[in-house]
């Protein structure tokens, strides 16, 4: 219990960390950019949900994925996208610059 509650507080403390880079990187206010991440679902499907990979990249590169993944989302179709893990699949282009990870593929 203790252990999940600290990754928990790691997963938390990455988000926000993430999340102040990206709105440094694109010049808006942290709370603009969780506002925005949030209405896209990118603070649970990058952030939370990706953690262990994207918490062993650099910040820089964590920020430069955030932004990368919030044009994408922002300028699409959400109808199209679903979750692999979930039972559905985003298509590729939304999160090409996350090749580390097995997650997301194209339809």
């Amino acid at each position: 219990m203790i252990q999940n509650n600290n990754n928990e507080a790691e997963k938390v403390h990455f988000a926000l960390m993430a999340i102040g880079a990206a709105a440094d990187l694109m010049g808006i206010s942290p709370s603009e950019m969780h506002k925005r991440l949030d209405k896209v679902g990118l603070v649970k499907n990058l952030l939370f949900d990706l953690y262990d990979v994207e918490h062993t990249q650099s910040l820089q590169n964590v920020a430069e994925d955030v932004v990368y993944a919030l044009h994408n989302w922002e300028k699409t179709d959400k109808s199209e996208l679903i979750d692999v893990v979930n039972g559905t699949l985003f298509t590729e282009h939304h999160f090409t610059r996350v090749t580390h990870s097995h997650r997301f593929c194209k339809c």
